[in-house]
């Protein structure tokens, strides 16, 4: 029997294949991750209208990252969003879900496209290339390890998705989970630097301040990794301030592994000095991210 149904390949914009060492860990099964799936004749422009990234053209077990955004521009939802024989699966952090496909479904009213979660699968990461090859998956190519999402029933030896959250933090590859609803344009997410946008695409939700921010603004803050010594991860939109107090940004993710925290911040551009939680210093020194942060803040 097949375990694996699906396997996404991502590409930079000229379409060659990053070449990157392959990881070693087990298969994470990702509780953290859940599924909606969208089916019927308008399943492909409806999301072509919502969403931030264009999902035409795309061919069975292509994928992209997608943002499904307010009216201000702000990330309500975020989803990895891939091309199935009958539609699409959507996937998104599993405590933001029902949100999400409250989301979408309340613009799906007079469209022919059905939305659902799907609980018949689950979200399986793969870092090992044979495994990969041995269940027929596809490579996941990208500006960071390579990185295999597959959804189906998890083999025996699965871990826990703790692993696989740290995998999405060292990718520099930001989730909208419960507490960063509306805080963040796409952009601030370094979307725009992985296909997660796009601004020649036409209108979705939210396009207008978008566009204007990418054509005629310029950013003040930019999502960026840290590390510090720590125990405890800070939840999601927990503010990061400056030594005199002074808000920076928020926390967007953050995972703790032997006495360390890793953490996705969004942080002002402006600032080289030391962050701060509830006044007090966390130590943290700036990681590199897979993929280069323009210097103009655009």
């Amino acid at each position: 029997m097949r375990l694996w149904q699906h396997a996404c390949t991502l590409q930079p914009d000229n379409g060659s294949v990053t070449q990157i060492m392959a990881m070693t860990h087990p298969p994470s099964v990702c509780d953290h991750l859940g599924i909606i799936t969208v089916t019927g004749e308008d399943a492909e422009s409806f999301l072509q209208g919502q969403l931030t990234s264009t999902i035409t053209g795309l061919a069975p077990g292509d994928n992209r990252l997608a943002m499904h955004l307010s009216l201000k521009g702000r990330a309500m939802a975020s989803f990895r969003v891939i091309r199935t024989a009958t539609g699409f699966d959507l996937v998104t952090p599993r405590g933001n879900l029902e949100a999400a496909l409250k989301g979408l479904a309340k613009y799906a009213l007079f469209s022919k496209a059905e939305l659902a979660e799907d609980t018949t699968r689950q979200v399986i990461g793969i870092g090992d290339e044979t495994l990969a090859r041995d269940s027929d998956a596809i490579r996941l190519s990208g500006p960071g390890e390579p990185r295999w999402l597959l959804l189906g029933e998890a083999p025996a030896d699965s871990t826990d998705g703790s692993a696989w959250r740290q995998q999405e933090i060292l990718a520099g590859e930001a989730q909208i989970y419960p507490g960063g609803e509306d805080l963040w344009l796409p952009q601030v997410l370094n979307y725009d630097l992985l296909e997660g946008v796009h601004f020649n695409k036409g209108c979705y939700l939210g396009q207008e301040v978008v566009a204007r921010m990418h054509f005629k603004g310029s950013l003040k803050q930019r999502m960026r990794r840290w590390q510090w010594p720590g125990h405890s991860a800070p939840a999601t939109g927990t503010v990061v301030r400056n030594s005199d107090g002074k808000a920076l940004g928020e926390v967007v993710q953050a995972v703790t592994t032997d006495g360390q925290v890793d953490a996705l911040v969004v942080v002002r551009l402006d600032h080289d000095g030391e962050l701060f939680i509830d006044d007090v210093p966390l130590g943290a020194t700036e990681q590199a991210l897979p993929y280069t942060l323009p210097a103009d803040g655009k």
